[in-house]
Parts: C-alpha cells; sequence; structure tokens
C-alpha cells in the first residue's frame, strides 16, 4: 500500500482511479482565516501558516512556543462552532477544539456563556498612520548623517522615511526595547558603532531579531549567559 501526503488542488487527481483510504487526523480545525499567534506581536492567517514555522500555543504553565508539524485544508472537517468572547474575538473552529478555561481544558462544543477563556493580551493590527503621508526624515539630514549611511538606508528601505512606512511600527518596537534593556556604544577611534540589549527569555531574543531582520539588519550576535543574584533582606 503507497502512502501519499494529498492536497485540495491534486486529491481528484491522484484519486480519479479508483475508492481510496483515507487517513485523516487532527487534533482540531479551525476556519482558513482565523488568526494564529507566531509571536506575541504578529499572527498569521491559518491557512498561511508554514510547516516547519512558529506559533504560540497554550500549555499547562502559560503561553508556550510551539512549531507547525502539518498543515492542510479540508471541507470535511466536521461540525463547526462560532466562540465569540465579550471582548469581541471571533474564532470558528471544530467542536473538539481546546480552550484553556477557568475550569481547565474544555472542548469547544462544551463552553457555556460566562466560561472564562485564555487568550494573548493583544494581537489586532494597529493601523500607526496618521492624517495624511508625510516624509519624516529626508534629504535635509543628508549633511548631519553623510552620504554614505543615507546610501545603506535607502538600501533597506528606511530612506526617505515616511508616515506611512510599514516599517514605523517596527522601528518604535525597537526604540522601546533600546530605552528598557538596551544600550547603545560608539567607538570613536574606530569609528564602530553597536546596540546591544539584555533580554529575559528566549522567545524575546527571537521576537527582537525577527524585528532586526525585517528591517534589513544581517549582523545579529545572540550570547546566552547565565547570572545569579542574591537580596539580602
Amino acid at each position: 500500500m503507497a502512502v501519499a501526503d494529498l492536497t485540495k488542488n491534486e486529491f481528484d487527481e491522484k484519486t480519479k482511479s479508483g475508492v481510496i483510504l483515507v487517513d485523516f487526523w487532527a487534533e482540531w480545525c479551525v476556519a482558513p482565516e482565523s488568526r494564529v499567534a507566531v509571536s506575541r506581536r504578529e499572527s498569521l492567517a491559518a491557512e498561511g501558516l508554514p510547516v516547519g514555522g512558529n506559533i504560540l500555543a497554550m500549555g499547562e504553565s502559560g503561553v508556550v512556543g510551539d512549531r507547525v508539524e502539518r498543515a492542510g485544508v479540508t471541507a470535511d472537517g466536521g461540525h463547526c462552532k462560532q466562540v465569540r468572547t465579550e471582548a469581541g474575538r471571533v474564532l470558528e473552529t471544530t467542536d473538539d477544539h481546546l480552550f484553556y478555561t477557568n475550569e481547565g481544558w474544555k472542548k469547544s462544543e462544551q463552553l457555556v456563556r460566562g466560561d472564562r477563556v485564555a487568550v494573548l493580551p493583544t494581537l489586532e493590527e494597529v493601523d500607526c498612520r496618521v492624517g495624511e503621508d508625510m516624509e519624516l526624515v529626508g534629504q535635509e539630514v543628508v549633511g548631519e548623517i553623510g552620504e554614505e549611511y543615507v546610501r545603506e538606508l535607502e538600501k533597506i528601505g528606511l530612506f526617505p522615511l515616511r508616515l506611512t512606512s510599514d516599517k514605523l511600527p517596527i522601528m518604535a518596537r525597537i526604540l522601546g526595547a533600546v530605552f528598557s534593556d538596551g544600550n547603545l556604544y560608539e567607538g570613536k577611534k574606530n569609528n564602530y558603532r553597536e546596540i546591544s540589549f539584555a533580554l529575559g527569555s528566549q522567545s524575546d531574543v527571537e521576537e527582537l531579531t525577527a524585528d532586526l531582520r525585517k528591517l534589513g539588519v544581517e549582523k545579529v550576535h545572540v550570547k546566552e549567559r547565565l547570572t545569579k543574584n542574591e537580596i539580602h533582606l
């Protein structure tokens, strides 16, 4: 017996010669357009999740990182239920989808009005554009930072910087990390500049690294160090 992975695009072609046995397994299913958290700052539609991609899941100890093992779309996922929270979040899922509640794990078909379900604080996209488009940083700064740096910023799409740039929210997050857990260093003797961060968890490292990559930063080095501190009262 041959076993093959099938998709909706090739199912008819593969099965036209006769009846076959299809082994379908899924812990739970959601509607293709359902948003799935891939980090604490970003979500993707379920139908766009790549195999091997990172996702966030709810475990016994709270939010944990996980990876996509299988992904597919089917019209035979079983009876579906729409779950809507008081905060306005909506999820369409099969009856056996598990939710973490104040009474432990429950299937969606077991949920009743008033149950408290665990969710991430927010994953809604925020429109950071204010008013009409305008240039925030342009030719007026060339004399201050130098043409060499301007050319590098142009290569990664950060010059000129406009109000409608999709990189502004990323820059704001990184700037917040600099103020809270970061350090700016400038070595005037060798014209060396560096930004460093002291982060407390692996997920923070992955999210910050992803943001830096989105801005076009190629040189990112991660070092791990364990420290032990004692507080004497």
